[in-house]
C-alpha cells in the first residue's frame, strides 16, 4: 500500500513538474516573439534609409549651401565707373571667394555674373578684413529720383565686365576666388548691380554687387585744353577786329600869299 502511494506521488510529482515545463517553453517562446517584433522594424528603417525612402524629416540635415565673399568691388560703397573709363584705364576689376559650408575656400565651383541694368545692389561688407558680427543690414545704393512721371524712358545704367560682356561664366580656382578684369560702365548716369551665383552639384550660393556710373567732374583735361584753344582763338579775332589802325595824316593844298 505505502509503495503504491509513492508511486501515484511520484508519478502526480511527474506530471506537474512537466507542466511546470511545458509553461516555462511558452513563455520563452513568446518573449522570443516580442524581441523578434521589436527588431523587425529597426532592420525595416535600415534598410529604408539605405534605399533613400526614408522621409527628409526624419533625416539628419546637413548644410549643402556655398558662400560667396566679395573682396575687392562693391565693398564698403559701390563701384564708381567714369565716362572716361577704358578697357586697360580706369577699369575696376571684381575679385570673389566661393566658401563652403565649413567656411573654407571651395575650388572647382562654377561661378556665373550677370549684369543688371539699373537695378541697385547691395553694399557688401568687408568681411576678409573684420568679419561682421552683429546683425547690422547691408546699405543699398541709392536710387535717382525720376524727374517727372510722364518722362520717356531712357536705358538704363549698365556695365561691361572685361570690357564687353553683359554675362560671364568663370570656375573658382585652389584658393576659392575668382576674378573679373576690365569692368567698366555704359556712360550712362545711374545704379547698377552684378548678381554672381556659385554652383557646385546641388550647392549654390548667391550675393549681388553694387555699380554706379557717374558723370565725372565737368573740367576734364581734354575739355580744359578745347576751351583755352576756344578762348585763345576768339581772343585773336577779337584784338584783329578791335584793334586801331595808325595815324591819318591830312596834307591840304599849299596856299600862296604875297605880300603888299
Amino acid at each position: 500500500m505505502i509503495g503504491w502511494l509513492r508511486a501515484k506521488t511520484m508519478t502526480i510529482n511527474d506530471i506537474h513538474n512537466t507542466f511546470r515545463f511545458s509553461k516555462l517553453c511558452a513563455t520563452i517562446a513568446r518573449r522570443r516573439r516580442n524581441l523578434s517584433a521589436l527588431r523587425v522594424p529597426g532592420l525595416a528603417t535600415a534598410a529604408l534609409l539605405m534605399a533613400g525612402m526614408v522621409p527628409a524629416w526624419s533625416q539628419v540635415a546637413t548644410p549643402d549651401q556655398l558662400k560667396i565673399v566679395v573682396l575687392q568691388g562693391g565693398v564698403e560703397k559701390p563701384d564708381v565707373h567714369l565716362p572716361s573709363d577704358k578697357v586697360g584705364k580706369g577699369g575696376k576689376t571684381l575679385l570673389v571667394e566661393v566658401r563652403n559650408e565649413f567656411d573654407l575656400p571651395q575650388p572647382g565651383a562654377t561661378v556665373l555674373f550677370e549684369v543688371k541694368a539699373g537695378e541697385p545692389g547691395v553694399v557688401q561688407a568687408d568681411t576678409a578684413a573684420a568679419p561682421t558680427t552683429g546683425k547690422k543690414k547691408p546699405k543699398k545704393a541709392k536710387v535717382p529720383k525720376t524727374t517727372s512721371p510722364n518722362a520717356k524712358p531712357k536705358d538704363p545704367a549698365s556695365v561691361l565686365l572685361e570690357g564687353t560682356e553683359t554675362s560671364l561664366t568663370k570656375t573658382s580656382k585652389a584658393d576659392g576666388q575668382v576674378v573679373v578684369e576690365n569692368v567698366i560702365g555704359n556712360k550712362i548716369k545711374g545704379p547698377s548691380s552684378i548678381l554672381v551665383t556659385a554652383t557646385l552639384g546641388d550647392k549654390k550660393g548667391t550675393a549681388v554687387i553694387a555699380q554706379q556710373n557717374d558723370n565725372g567732374p565737368f573740367w576734364t583735361p581734354k575739355k580744359t585744353a578745347i576751351f583755352a584753344g576756344a578762348a585763345g582763338a576768339t581772343a585773336i579775332i577779337l584784338y584783329e577786329t578791335l584793334k586801331p589802325g595808325p595815324p591819318a595824316i591830312n596834307i591840304g593844298a599849299p596856299t600862296a600869299s604875297t605880300g603888299k
